[in-house]
């Protein structure tokens, strides 16, 4: 269990801290030098935050309409937690949006991870950062959303599911670094 947890560590710390991974052939010509001055800065806790993952709606505002830093300052010096996913619009409009614009979420990821690496527990690992964009970047305004994939698949038009991907990944990264140093 042990070797599993610090596989898990390792790989998130890799993915965050070495985005020019980009497939898993890398992982087999991994020089352990590279990786064990992040890992030897870890205290027992950090590595146990670095598994976690928090909810936004954790970090934000009441009203949603913004980061609480007193919130995730607390949470960062606690855990100092490896990950966050998802969109305060997963569960429905917040008043009347049904997303942020891709400067909004680019101002609020770039808020948490200059709080997230200048914490005294970062030791140089960031923050991982998930959204839904599986038919499109939904949650972030006026980018191109697509049908589910299981309609993409009845077209039987590869091509056209490429194109799908591209576009979504595009509009996703407008918003700002998501798993980027």
């Amino acid at each position: 269990m042990r070797a599993f947890a610090k596989l898990l560590l390792l790989v998130n710390i890799l993915f965050v801290s070495f985005p020019e991974a980009t497939s898993f052939t890398w992982f087999e010509d991994l020089d352990e030098d590279v990786i064990e001055p992040y890992i030897t800065k870890l205290t027992l806790k950090h590595k146990i935050g670095q598994m976690m993952q928090l909810n936004i709606d954790q970090i934000l505002t009441p009203d949603k309409s913004g980061l609480d830093r007193e919130k995730l300052e607390a949470l960062i010096r606690e855990w100092s937690p490896g990950s966050l996913l998802n969109s305060p619009f997963s569960n429905g409009m917040v008043g009347d949006r049904s997303g942020w614009n891709a400067v909004e979420w680019k101002a609020l990821i770039d808020e948490v991870q200059n709080l997230y690496m200048n914490t005294t527990l970062s030791s140089g690992v960031r923050m991982l950062f998930g959204i839904d964009s599986v038919h499109g970047a939904v949650y972030i305004e006026n980018a191109t959303i697509f049908p589910q994939q299981i309609n993409i698949a009845a077209t039987f038009n590869p091509e056209f599911a490429e194109q799908m991907g591209s576009i979504t990944a595009k509009d996703t990264r407008m918003a700002g670094s998501w798993i980027e140093k």
